[in-house]
């Protein structure tokens, strides 16, 4: 298993303390030299130092990988972050753009990810199957991050085990095949009870301990497996019902108990499905799934080209930057960075350093480069927009007011984030806000924002801006409606006690701190067996525009 859940412990590493790369004779890193091509397929683009068939196919499998997962869970990309992996010839060059100490494993490669950009590097390809497990493991979870998707533990590791196993046989996708490495553990070692592998968090000594993650690994895996692929005769539907809830729980009132919910979904206890599992593991039938294969391109088809020295040195430098903190590569990028007509590219890496250095306003700086160079990495503009709104927005204040060049700016990158990735949350969020504490609002971005509101995660904190763009245009009454619907949200203590401030001031008195009332469960749907009933959200306003908004003088509007 690839020991990256903590990847930023080695990012953090103190730049002296990182050993020199092996460098290439002549050259200032390793591994540079004239044998390298790129290659381009619809969602990855591969820097290569490997033979061209198996680096096309690598590209074909992870393009496979990611129509079955978005296909199969119906998931739509909301946080798109560009992939670049590298694909190296020896095992020693490998190890230079590895983090330390991961040539003392038997570790072949990792995933990693930083705002701007995500990679995945591997070793030479010996076994191919250990090889892809290891990959598409990580590349799940990666898969879950840009969909916005935050399951538990438990089931994001079981699903990226699941996923991992998937491969080409007979004009079919075969998914499920047993993980061999994951039936000996089991078969070895006492299995968790349900309510501890249910309620593990990256934080728990289950997950980050040598002693336990071997079986939560492989009990994850198996339980997923024996549920949708044993002969374990569960109702599909009861299955669909409790993974919906369990994978998902936001979408559960406060207060749910998942253990009760589990009975009705099986008629059985905790206890009893680890006994049921015990007895797979140690004899049951370990089948798998066959899907019709998803479309994607062929991997004759994508675009290749050898890789100039020039573009590999910068390349290679970023990627030494970015896993060992290499001060040769940072060296080399801020030197790129001083050249007129620097490429976008080397500004987004030195951005991205500074976010790991925790220097925020470093990386504006050099992402504001970024896009001044012609930038278009959708991640760059959504997380430049959204670091300066945050620093505006993380204190609610009544009566502040933007300034007029930041409006504009902020008005700029989070519309045209939007335009570019029109699935994503977090930029309606903040435009809702930018337009709350606009001198003049613009009332069609308000607009823009409500048709997304059931989809929005911060539901009840773009609610009060929602208020506060009303409040302000003089529709008092629909504001207080608007600011009604606060209770019928998840409950966010800033967003009632910021809601209260906008109502007194509507009502022209003092606000009353709010805190969170003892029947606050009681604002929520019922439990019910149906998983119809767990919507994206089991509680939405209804918003709309008046005409009156939609119909607003010129004089409220930008010019």
């Amino acid at each position: 298993m690839i020991p990256f859940r903590c990847v930023r412990f080695w990012l953090t590493t103190a730049l002296a303390a990182v050993p020199a790369l092996a460098a290439t004779p002549g050259e200032p890193l390793a591994a540079i030299d004239d044998n390298w091509r790129h290659i381009r397929s619809p969602n990855f683009e591969l820097y290569t130092h490997a033979r061209e068939y198996e680096s096309r196919t690598l590209l074909h499998d992870l393009e496979l990988l990611r129509a079955l997962f978005l296909g199969r869970f119906k998931l739509k990309e909301r946080a798109k972050l560009d992939v670049t992996v590298y694909l190296f010839r020896h095992l020693k060059d490998f190890h230079a753009y590895a983090p330390r100490g991961m040539e003392q494993s038997d570790t072949k490669g990792f995933y990693q990810a930083s705002p701007d950009r995500a990679i995945i590097n591997l070793a030479p390809i010996e076994d191919w199957d250990g090889a892809q497990r290891l990959v598409f493991h990580e590349y799940v979870h990666h898969l879950f991050r840009i969909t916005e998707q935050e399951p538990p533990v438990w089931f994001n590791e079981g699903m990226a085990e699941l996923f991992s196993a998937i491969r080409e046989e007979r004009g079919q996708l075969e998914i499920g095949q047993p993980h061999i490495g994951r039936i000996a553990t089991l078969q070895t070692e006492k299995l968790l009870p349900l309510e501890t592998l249910f309620s593990v968090t990256h934080d728990s000594p289950i997950y980050r301990g040598k002693a336990h993650a071997g079986i939560f690994y492989a009990q994850s895996w198996a339980l997923l497996h024996y549920w949708n692929f044993g002969e374990s005769k569960l109702p599909k539907d009861s299955v669909a019902k409790f993974t919906l809830v369990a994978s998902n729980p936001q979408l559960a009132p406060p207060g749910f108990d998942l253990r009760a919910y589990f009975k009705q979904c099986f008629g059985m206890d905790y206890p009893d499905m680890v006994k049921r599992l015990e007895r797979y593991v140690s004899g049951g039938r370990y089948r798998f799934g066959k899907l019709p294969i998803p479309e994607v391109p062929k991997a004759a088809s994508y675009a290749a080209r050898p890789v100039p020295r020039e573009e590999l040195r910068l390349r290679l430098a970023e990627l030494a930057l970015r896993t060992t903190r290499s001060s040769m590569g940072a060296f080399m990028l801020v030197d790129a960075a001083a050249k007129p007509g620097a490429e976008p590219r080397i500004f987004e890496a030195l951005g991205a350093a500074a976010i790991t250095d925790q220097d925020p306003a470093k990386a504006r700086d050099r992402w504001e480069q970024a896009v001044a160079a012609g930038t278009t990495n959708i991640a760059v503009l959504r997380e430049l927009g959204l670091l300066e709104s945050r620093e505006w927005f993380q204190e609610f204040n009544h009566d502040f007011r933007l300034p007029l060049e930041s409006v504009e700016r902020l008005r700029e990158r989070l519309t045209r984030a939007i335009q570019l990735e029109p699935e994503q949350t977090a930029a309606y969020e903040m435009l809702a806000w930018v337009e709350a504490y606009a001198e003049a609002p613009i009332f069609p971005n308000v607009n823009v924002v409500q048709t997304r509101f059931p989809l929005l995660r911060q539901q009840a904190r773009t609610l009060v801006a929602l208020a506060l763009v009303r409040a302000r245009a003089g529709q008092r009454d629909d504001a207080k409606r608007v600011l009604g619907d606060l209770d019928k949200l998840e409950w966010d203590d800033w967003a009632v006690n910021a809601g209260e401030v906008v109502l007194a001031k509507l009502e022209n008195r003092m606000p009353r701190r709010r805190a969170r009332p003892d029947n606050a469960r009681e604002n929520t749907a019922e439990i019910s067996a149906d998983a119809k009933n767990f919507g994206p959200r089991l509680k939405v306003p209804s918003i709309e525009l008046s005409e009156e908004l939609l119909t607003a003088p010129a004089a409220n509007k930008q010019r």
